[in-house]
């Protein structure tokens, strides 16, 4: 899936910016459009990339294995490993690309793909409104957070989920697919009913496989919306309706229990620079 690598073949990203560039890492903003239905050309990625998706789903292809990545999910390009992607569904994808100098990665069992943290949905929002927002380019400031956000993936594979069963990936990678940023959440017994399941067994195979009750992973996807928003948008009631939360009141509460922080303090700290941590 090396995205940042292949827009140069095929004409799918639109928008790239190099938001760092050093000795230990680089990061690259990228938008991409004009992703098809069939696995773009396979390619192999030289170097060992962090894809954090900040919009928009994919399937990430290597080999026989596929996996839909969405907001919610970290996928790692290993240097060296033919990799695919295709579209899942309509939209632009919106991701950083970080590329950390061999030696920091060396060793790492990487899988294709994790569940991401919390901490890094919003450090990772916080990066690419800040470093695109004001044009800082402290080397150091910059350098140094970038390279938290690849501690940050680390951890999060670290704590991933124990492997679960094939049947239970497949269900949920179904699932997932018929998840939505936008407007009012599905619910659990509506989506058991269009897979065919009952709402307890994809339930339980869908904790198993993603390591989140799957009414909390979609409510994440719609707080990571929220950071990709919060920036450039004023009224927050206006906000939370639209990405289907009942109230202003509902929206911060959830939000503030999965961030840490209020939307206002977020959306002030992503209109400002980045601090140090």
């Amino acid at each position: 899936m090396p995205l940042s690598c292949y827009t140069d073949v095929v004409p799918v990203a639109i928008e790239r910016e190099r938001l760092v560039q050093t000795a230990a890492i680089r990061a690259d903003w990228l938008r991409c459009r004009g992703l098809g239905r069939e696995p773009s050309v396979e390619l192999d990625e030289p170097e060992t990339q962090i894809v954090v998706t900040l919009a928009g789903t994919f399937v990430y292809h290597v080999g026989r294995k596929r996996r839909l990545v969405d907001a919610n999910r970290v996928a790692f390009v290993r240097a060296g490993e033919s990799s695919r992607d295709s579209a899942a569904g309509e939209g632009d994808v919106d991701c950083l690309v970080l590329t950390p100098a061999a030696g920091l990665v060396d060793g790492a069992r990487l899988p294709q793909t994790t569940l991401a943290s919390a901490r890094l949905q919003l450090s990772a929002a916080r990066f690419v409104a800040t470093l695109r927002r004001t044009r800082t380019r402290d080397r150091l400031v910059a350098e140094e957070a970038a390279l938290g956000l690849v501690h940050e993936a680390l951890v999060a594979e670290r704590a991933g989920p124990t492997p679960a069963p094939s049947a239970a990936r497949r269900l949920a990678e179904r699932a997932k697919r018929l998840l939505s940023c936008d407007g009012p959440p599905l619910p659990l017994p509506a989506i058991a009913q269009r897979l065919s399941v009952s709402p307890a067994y994809l339930t339980d195979a869908f904790r198993r496989a993603e390591g989140l009750p799957l009414v909390r992973y979609q409510q994440r996807l719609r707080l990571v919306r929220a950071l990709a928003e919060l920036p450039r948008r004023d009224d927050l009631t206006a906000l939370a309706l639209d990405l289907g939360f009942s109230s202003h009141s509902h929206f911060s509460t959830a939000f503030r229990a999965t961030m840490g922080v209020t939307p206002s303090e977020y959306r002030r700290q992503a209109r400002g620079a980045i601090q140090r941590s």
